[in-house]
């Protein structure tokens, strides 16, 4: 008869800190068993032998971690109350263990005497699958969770299985990091999501944090028009001749007064949704709030006007944040931009109002009259950018070449033309006018 003992992972655990090797776990996604393995294998794991509880509750995690439906365990020279201990092992597991919690519905079991030895059957229910289990991501800390998150946010993940050491009640932290995924890639900011997070178990330091990401639309509309925002932005670029430059702050202040000036002319400004927005805490907020809606649409809220210069500096290399706060005692977005080494305000929505002035590479002291932000959250922009030395073709009244002409393929019709009659407009699969359709097969193209 073959015999093989199991090796004692909690040593390996042990020496593996000392040795400064934790951080190779994280990384590598390595998993060290957190509980000891006090049994023997006999005839290549058919049945496990224990001799002790701690014993018993190993061998029966060893076969919860293996999603076994059935398990035998053979009790040698065990000295307790058989019966007793089984059930509580059973309870514990499924009740406060990590995995036992998230996916064991319950766990029945059967013992009779066999000669020298008592012999237990068991026999495993799961509420979750083979492959959910497989795709948890062990982590150690609560960066790590937010990083995964936002892998999770960008391939339009619905949900995220995180096994948590030294948890710290991350939960909370979680739901709230979403807001700042959603402001820093605005490409992908098109309908913010609303996230859940539920622990197994509900208290301990490890635990198992199952993350459901809810979207308004489908996923797979979400990522067509994140593709498809992408391109158009790509298209912008090369028209306008957007760039920047590292070593000369000029070059980017021209490009962003470019940008501005396109955005003046071609998106208008939908001062009824951010209303609607500010008075009903029930609205929810749609195209005009996303850089989606001045880009492709080309009608946007504040929210929407800064995202979109968000983009497109996330695409130059230039250093750009989104602002909330409120300008009039209204909730308001702009931009804070970094030219050097210096901060400016630049509010793009003013470009699409004559009767205001623009904002554009302002200092906190030209802002202070009528914009109000938590000055903890940005940088300080100590000082406004020198206007004259903005290249006089910049700016679309200047006489020099027009960013959006008739024969721009990103240039509308008309500036309240309807998003239909814009060029980029395009049907897209699941919104139509009438509302929600079928959604197109996955071999059919747009």
């Amino acid at each position: 008869m073959k015999r093989k003992a199991v090796p004692f992972a909690a040593a390996m655990l042990l020496l593996l800190t000392l040795s400064g090797c934790a951080r190779l776990i994280e990384r590598e996604y390595s998993y060290v068993a957190d509980h000891p393995r006090d049994y023997i294998e006999e005839n290549n794991g058919q049945f496990l032998i224990v001799e002790n509880y701690q014993g018993l509750r190993s061998a029966i995690m060893y076969f919860v971690s293996e999603m076994a439906d059935t398990g035998v365990i053979r009790l040698s020279k065990y000295t307790g109350n058989i019966a007793n201990d089984v059930a509580e092992a059973c309870l514990d597991i499924s009740r406060n263990d990590p995995i036992g919690a998230f996916c064991v519905d319950y766990i029945t079991h059967d013992y009779s005497r066999i000669v020298s030895y008592y012999e237990i059957t068991l026999n495993f229910y799961y509420s979750r699958t083979r492959e959910e289990v497989d795709s948890i991501v062990h982590i150690y800390s609560l960066d790590r969770a937010k990083k995964e998150l936002a892998e999770a946010y960008t391939d339009r993940d619905e949900s995220l299985l995180l096994r948590c050491y030294n948890y710290d009640d991350w939960a909370d932290e979680l739901s709230q990091y979403i807001s700042s995924i959603y402001y820093e890639l605005p490409a992908y900011a098109l309908a913010f999501p609303t996230v859940n997070v539920q622990t197994y178990p509900e208290s301990g330091q490890q635990r198992i944090l199952e993350v459901n990401i809810e979207y308004d639309f489908s996923t797979r509309v979400l990522s067509i028009r994140t593709e498809r925002l992408k391109t158009i932005s790509q298209k912008l670029i090369n028209t306008l001749r957007l760039t920047s430059d590292p070593e000369d702050g000029q070059v980017a202040a021209d490009s962003l007064y470019a940008l501005c000036g396109w955005l003046g002319e071609n998106v208008v400004y939908d001062y009824d949704s951010e209303d609607n927005a500010f008075f009903d805490e029930s609205y929810v907020k749609d195209s005009p709030f996303t850089a989606y809606g001045a880009l492709h649409d080309g009608k946007a809220a504040s929210e929407g006007y800064s995202l979109a210069v968000k983009l497109i500096c996330d695409m130059l290399d230039i250093d750009c944040r989104v602002v909330q706060g409120r300008r009039g005692g209204f909730f308001h977005c702009w931009n804070i931009v970094r030219i050097g080494d210096g901060y400016y305000h630049l509010d793009p929505s003013t470009f699409s109002d004559p009767e205001l002035s623009p904002v554009f590479l302002l200092s906190d002291t030209s802002l202070s009259d009528e914009y109000r932000w938590n000055l903890s959250n940005y940088p300080i922009c100590a000082e406004s950018w020198p206007m004259e030395e903005l290249q006089e073709d910049s700016s679309p009244e200047a006489g020099g070449e027009t960013p959006a002409g008739p024969q721009d393929p990103l240039a509308s019709p008309s500036a309240d033309a309807p998003p239909e009659a814009r060029p980029d407009a395009q049907p897209e699969p699941g919104i139509s006018e009438e509302g929600p359709q079928p959604e197109p097969h996955e071999d059919q193209t747009e």
